[in-house]
Formats: C-alpha cells, structure tokens, sequence
C-alpha cells in the first residue's frame, strides 16, 4: 500500500484499539501513519449535547480568542471559514467577543448541522458549496479525520485570501524518538496519525508553505477550566482519558521527543 501523503510503500505495522490496521510510510522524511482500510465517511464524529461543549470549552475559548486577536489573525472585521465546524462551540465564542463577525462553516455531519444553523452561522456540505474566499481557516482536529489530507489542504489554500492564514491542529501519531505515547490513536474516528514530518511535506504538497508549530499554551484550558473538562471526558470522551496530562508533559518541549500536539499557523507566500 502506498502512503497517502508522498506515494512511497509502506506496510501494516500495528492494530489500532480500535481494531484498525495501521499502516507506516517507509520513507524516513515522512513516516505517515494511516488506517489502511479506510471507508468514505469514517472519519465523521458526532458530537453530544452543544450547550454542554459550549460551557465546558467557554474559559479556553475565551483566551484563545485573546490570542488570535494578538496575532492578528480574527478580528471583528474578518471572514472566517470553520471546517469541520462540529457544535460550533468556539464559533459561539467567536461571536461573544465579535457579535458582527463573518462565519461560514463546513460541517459534514448531518446530526451537527442543525445546532449551527440555529446559532445564526452559514453551514455548507463541502468546499465546492462555498462562494467567497476567507481571511481565517479554523482546522482544529479535522485534517486527522479526512480521507485525503493533502487534497484537503488544497482545497483550504483554493478558498484562502493571499493575505490569509490557516490555524491547525492535530495529535502527533509519532514522537521524533519513534514513541506513539500520544493520544493520537484514542479517537476511533481518526483515520490519519501525522508525525511532524509528514505533515510538513503535506502542506508543501498542497502547494503551502511549512507549518511553523509552535507551543501555544492558550489552546489548553487553565486550571479553573480542567475540572469540567475532565467532567466532560469522563462522560463522553472516555477514550481520552490522559488528555490533559498529556497536553501538560508537551509544555516542555524536547528536541529528542518533539511535540505531542502538532499546532500552528499556515500562511500562503
């Protein structure tokens, strides 16, 4: 089976706790791991209740909003496109702090439509429904979930302004030291597990520049905020159980080991 980031053989190297076939890229400046058994759709997830993610993620919402705001990168004045938008609880946020704001969403799951429409934002199936391009992508969580991630990512760059800025995030499948001690793998929807590689070369084959990860410590909640979010888990998200402790340990973070969270900014040349 080819690797679907670069093209090169790769092989079957572990099951999944999900009962996945997971498959590695040979190539050592990339070594993509993916579901080989992949099957249109299985990357959608439904989400529970959307007052309930709402309240448990408003504190980390907030200040990472604050941070965005500092980088430049939402504004009141700027069109932002969410893909994979979920519940929309941070676009709920968005709107707190910049009531006029411009929010479209991609939303893939029928189940999650509706409580978008309902908070007032324009929902589409796909990019080819979408009719403007944006100053802001919003991919948090979502390129693990899709069937083609570099496809993807062109299509992001396609409805991008040239002064735009995409912001992704997603779980590292792999450390630089070979561990997969991440909660990559916990996510039965998850068809894609990128180590810092092969997300690199995912954007430069998208025709985007690098990514420039970065350790952000706005995107994980505070203290005050951890205990409904561990609430939160433990009642919907038990497969995730380890997630605050991990994102903790990646605070520091080693050269030999790298990031347990691949985040950062994506910024067309």
């Amino acid at each position: 089976m080819l690797c679907p980031i670069c093209g090169n053989p790769s092989s079957k190297d572990f099951v999944s706790i999900h009962n996945h076939d997971i498959f590695k890229c040979h190539f050592k400046d990339c070594g993509h791991l993916f579901i080989g058994d992949q099957i249109d759709g299985q990357g959608v997830m439904e989400q529970p209740d959307a007052d309930e993610l709402y309240e448990t993620y408003k504190d980390r919402n907030y200040q990472l909003i604050r941070f965005w705001k500092k980088r430049d990168f939402i504004s009141g004045n700027k069109s932002v496109l969410d893909v994979g938008a979920g519940t929309g609880h941070i676009l709920r946020s968005l709107k707190d702090v910049f009531p006029n704001i411009s929010i479209t969403c991609i939303e893939p799951s029928k189940k999650n439509q509706p409580n978008l429409i309902n908070f007032g934002f324009k929902v589409v199936d796909s990019f080819g429904d979408l009719t403007e391009k944006f100053d802001a992508i919003l991919l948090m969580e979502v390129v693990e979930h899709v069937n083609n991630p570099v496809n993807f990512l062109s299509l992001c760059k396609a409805n991008l302004k040239n002064s735009g800025k995409i912001f992704l995030t997603t779980p590292c499948g792999e450390l630089r030291n070979g561990s997969r001690d991440t909660n990559a793998y916990d996510t039965k929807e998850h068809v894609h597990f990128f180590t810092e590689k092969s997300l690199e070369l995912t954007c430069k084959k998208a025709g985007l520049p690098v990514i420039k990860l970065e350790k952000i410590p706005e995107l994980y909640p505070k203290e005050k905020s951890e205990s409904k979010l561990k609430d939160y888990i433990k009642n919907y998200k038990s497969r995730t159980k380890n997630y605050i402790n991990t994102l903790r340990f990646q605070e520091s973070i080693n050269p030999k080991v790298g990031f347990y969270h691949l985040v950062g900014f994506i910024k067309p040349i």
